[in-house]
């Protein structure tokens, strides 16, 4: 099922999964971002940010809808070594690659995926959580 946001357009919501399968493609037993229906659990994480993050969110995602694969990777690329070299740019490098990183991460490694269902993301990682009441 497509994802549907209160926050962000179906376009904005296209150009974050292309950008989290770019990050996340699903290599060594992982499931690929787009398989793990994780951008259901967008909102709930929306939900907690200032309106004028989702904006700012909002209209960076619009602008990146029309650039390619290949240059949101070189994008991703660059704004990752933006730490390596001097740039009057770099600040702003830092910023993106934190946001974009933080947004996708979190929700990948969330392991919610469609109706608040696993993910498959912890699973694939052998991943589990116990907790024991203390006596």
């Amino acid at each position: 099922m497509t994802p549907v946001s209160n926050y962000l357009p179906g376009r904005a919501l296209r150009t974050l999964e292309r950008l989290g399968n770019l990050m996340c493609p699903g290599v060594e037993g992982m499931p690929a971002f787009s398989a793990t229906g994780c951008l259901h659990a967008l909102d709930e994480l929306l939900a907690a940010t200032p309106e004028a993050d989702r904006r700012d969110l909002r209209y960076l995602l619009l602008v990146l809808s029309v650039w390619p694969d290949r240059g949101l990777a070189w994008l991703l690329r660059v704004a990752g070594r933006a730490e390596e070299a001097w740039s009057p740019l770099r600040p702003l490098l830092r910023q993106l690659d934190l946001g974009l990183r933080g947004i996708v991460y979190s929700l990948y490694y969330s392991d919610l995926g469609y109706l608040n269902q696993s993910s498959g993301v912890h699973a694939a990682m052998d991943y589990h959580i116990h907790c024991e009441q203390e006596h």
